[in-house]
């Protein structure tokens, strides 16, 4: 997590084929991320950028505290059900089973 006093900012590089986003938990932000408009959010605010290789936060007349996470697509299917987030539904319900017999 980071935070930043207003009326300043902070810039991350990304690597370019990476997906990233940002999660401002309280404060004004404009957040820019390259080849993008500047955009004014206010926290709680969950924030996708685009393709590019780098993000700047900026706080305006309040200080701001953020999470930024960046990484390499899997590229793989997803299967969700209730807290569990597997590749399979195959998974999904081995993992429900053992959850539910209690054998983590």
């Amino acid at each position: 997590m980071k935070s930043i006093p207003s009326h300043a900012s902070f810039v991350q590089s990304v690597e370019r084929k990476h997906a990233a986003f940002i999660y401002l938990f309280d404060g004004d932000a404009k957040l820019l991320g390259n080849g993008e408009e500047e955009v004014l959010f206010q926290g709680p605010k969950l924030v996708v950028f685009g393709e590019g290789d780098s993000i700047t936060v900026a706080t305006t007349g309040r200080p701001g505290r953020f999470l930024l996470a960046s990484g390499q697509p899997l590229h793989e299917p997803i299967s969700q059900h209730g807290p569990f987030v597997m590749n399979t539904r195959d998974a999904i319900e081995q993992t429900h089973w053992t959850f539910g017999s209690e054998r983590l």
